[in-house]
């Protein structure tokens, strides 16, 4: 334990540290707790809770220094903030087990008002994301925000293999080129990415699509699908 409630009666020099990790655990409190709050909707109203113990100062304080990242100067310097989502994804718990403390610029990556939550398929992995951060998803997969911004906006069709679309919305039918050769299948959403990974010009494997021809070995046509009939919809309510 850092610091009790005794102690800083006792002793003023530990008023400061005192009042300001009074002021995370009211602020992270309130957020969750009051419908009044301009942040509810997005901690409380959206299922975000607080562990029994943080909810008296005299728990949280036991637990400070023992949450992962835990530095006193840095914190006196306001160069650290208590995270939920950093170690956990998605986390919906204020918890010792689940809360580190990062440094502000990589806890504004983080913030879920800053999109609102979306999904993004891969069409090459199968692989089914739901996430609140433009900025994470993309530092975690090496795409940028733009890219990611832009698909969801309708202005471009995928980015590396993602397809995405905002929770709200109802995934639109995607058209994908297919090129098969015995069990292996190559897929993209553009016909010049399947050409460049079956080693032709685009305009040569149009015209082989087109005219219904083989084009190195592979058999090649154009295919479309709902995302929604073909991603199990268990998995769009995860």
């Amino acid at each position: 334990m850092i610091i009790t409630v005794e102690d800083r009666k006792r002793n003023k020099d530990k008023q400061l540290l005192f009042d300001r990790l009074y002021k995370v655990k009211d602020n992270m409190v309130t957020r969750c707790t009051n419908k009044k709050d301009k942040n509810y909707k997005s901690y409380g109203g959206n299922g975000v809770t607080v562990c029994a113990k943080w909810r008296t100062i005299a728990g949280f304080l036991d637990d400070v220094d023992k949450i992962e990242g835990w530095d006193l100067e840095l914190f006196l310097a306001k160069k650290l903030q208590l995270d939920k989502d950093f170690k956990i994804p998605g986390n919906k718990l204020y918890s010792r087990e689940t809360c580190m403390w990062i440094s502000p610029s990589k806890n504004r990556l983080l913030q879920p008002n800053r999109t609102k939550p979306f999904y993004a398929y891969n069409i090459y992995t199968d692989e089914l994301v739901r996430s609140s951060s433009l900025t994470m998803f993309g530092l975690e997969r090496g795409i940028s925000s733009d890219a990611i911004r832009s698909v969801l906006v309708k202005k471009s069709k995928q980015t590396n293999g993602w397809i995405c679309w905002r929770v709200d919305e109802k995934p639109r039918t995607i058209d994908f080129f297919v090129a098969r050769k015995g069990k292996e299948v190559l897929i993209d959403t553009r016909i010049a990415g399947l050409a460049k990974r079956v080693g032709v010009a685009h305009y040569s494997l149009a015209y082989a699509i087109k005219a219904q021809n083989r084009i190195e070995g592979y058999t090649v046509s154009k295919d479309h699908c709902d995302i929604t009939k073909y991603i199990n919809a268990e998995r769009l309510n995860f």
